[in-house]
């Protein structure tokens, strides 16, 4: 089958044709012109990041920035609407960076800002960029340890008249780690909670101290940090009355036959002082208990007890002595040693749990009590007291607890232990 040959003419001759082709041709001629001829618009990118090589400087110099490190920048690009549409992908392609090619030493430098795409054939313009330069202060890190002291800021005494504050209780540490800048550090001699009290105290008082680092100077330091999760300490002062009352001991482990008449004599040297107790504790005391004392570290004759007043509990000692010194007379009393007894009593064994003996790591034990009880006393009788309430809540396994002998009128002398399966 023979093709007719194509004719041009005649197909522009063709008004159907004709009226497609101008059609076809004006779209053309409409796109071409809308997107390349059109007028450029300008976008802004906000908060786009800085980067900084300061793991370079670290590496090279030993230096880090302090302070502010990290940098944003809004940024006015401009293009064809196609080319500066995608927001994400003109993200990927700019570079934002700052110098820091003349950073060597401590001190603020000031880093020139540059804005540059990574593509070669960007078909937009970069205009703008909101920060042209940063300043970073650069400098050696060191840390250095101080004890904490308290700085309370009265206008007034600390305490109303006849009172007196004991040894501050501090929440936290009372060692304190400051970090920051060398030079900074360096300038400091001590760090201080500080507190204002608005009143003389009368009782015990809670304060939420701010942290200071001093300096030598009188400056205050930048660029440092304490380590703490807050600047804040927590102190709590402790408010005593004063009162003049007796001193006096008590006793624990006493045998039944001496709970209302001790069977021996007591005094204590000085017998008063002027202590600090907290007001509503003073109401329900005639004197003041400056030790209890264990049955098991008495023997017979002449026992000489001294109770530092700095270990006192419950108060101080306002102007006194820095010691009490008891004198116990056990007379009429004789000791003798004894082989251990074998059987042993647990006492408070911890509910859902058994005890047994492991072990005792002594052999013989002395007793204490009247002559004419211990030349008759049946030794299998006696029975080894292990009081396991002292265990902390949950221990399970061998544990090291302390045992006593205890009679109707006599005790046993020293320290004893033993070892006791908790299970």
């Amino acid at each position: 089958m023979r093709i007719k040959d194509f004719n041009l003419s005649k197909l522009f001759n063709n008004n159907r044709f004709l009226m497609v082709f101008s059609l076809i041709a004006a779209i053309l001629i409409w796109l071409f012109v809308s997107v390349e001829k059109s007028t450029d618009i300008t976008r802004t990118l906000t908060n786009v990041p800085v980067q900084v090589d300061y793991a370079r400087l670290q590496e090279n110099f030993g230096l880090v920035p302090f302070g502010n490190s990290n940098y944003t920048v809004d940024i006015k690009v401009s293009g064809k609407r196609y080319n500066v549409d995608n927001e994400q992908e003109l993200l990927e392609e700019l570079v934002v960076s700052a110098n820091t090619g003349k950073v060597n030493s401590v001190g603020t430098y000031s880093l020139p800002i540059t804005v540059e795409s990574s593509n070669d054939r960007a078909a937009y313009t970069i205009d703008s960029w909101s920060l042209q330069s940063v300043d970073v202060f650069f400098d050696y890190p060191k840390e250095k340890e101080f004890a904490l002291t308290a700085d309370l800021q009265t206008e007034d005494a600390l305490v109303a008249e006849g009172y007196i504050a004991g040894e501050l209780v501090y929440g936290e540490s009372t060692t304190v780690r400051v970090s920051g800048p060398e030079s900074e550090v360096s300038k400091i001699t001590s760090v201080v909670a500080r507190a204002s009290i608005d009143a003389p105290l009368t009782a015990n008082t809670s304060l939420d101290a701010t942290l200071v680092a001093v300096t030598r100077d009188g400056s205050v330091p930048n660029y440092i940090s304490f380590n703490r999760a807050s600047n804040v300490a927590h102190i709590t002062v402790p408010v005593y009355k004063k009162a003049k009352l007796p001193a006096s001991v008590s006793f624990s482990g006493t045998p039944s036959a001496y709970v209302d008449q001790l069977p021996f004599t007591v005094t204590v040297e000085p017998a008063s002082a002027e202590f600090g107790v907290s007001e509503s504790r003073l109401d329900g005391i005639d004197s003041f208990e400056i030790a209890k004392i264990p049955f098991s570290s008495l023997t017979a004759g002449t026992n000489v007890i001294e109770i530092k007043a700095s270990e006192l509990t419950g108060g101080i000692v306002v102007n006194g002595p820095e010691k009490f010194t008891v004198t116990i007379v056990a007379d009429g009393m004789k000791t003798v040693t004894v082989a251990a007894p074998v059987s042993l009593d647990f006492p408070n064994v911890p509910d859902g749990m058994s005890a047994k003996t492991e072990s005792l790591h002594f052999e013989e034990i002395t007793l204490v009590g009247p002559a004419e009880t211990l030349d008759t006393l049946n030794l299998d009788d006696l029975v080894l007291v292990a009081d396991l309430s002292t265990v902390p809540e949950g221990t399970t396994g061998t544990v090291a607890v302390p045992v006593t002998v205890t009679g109707e009128d006599y005790w046993s002398y020293g320290e004893y232990i033993a070892s006791v399966q908790l299970q």
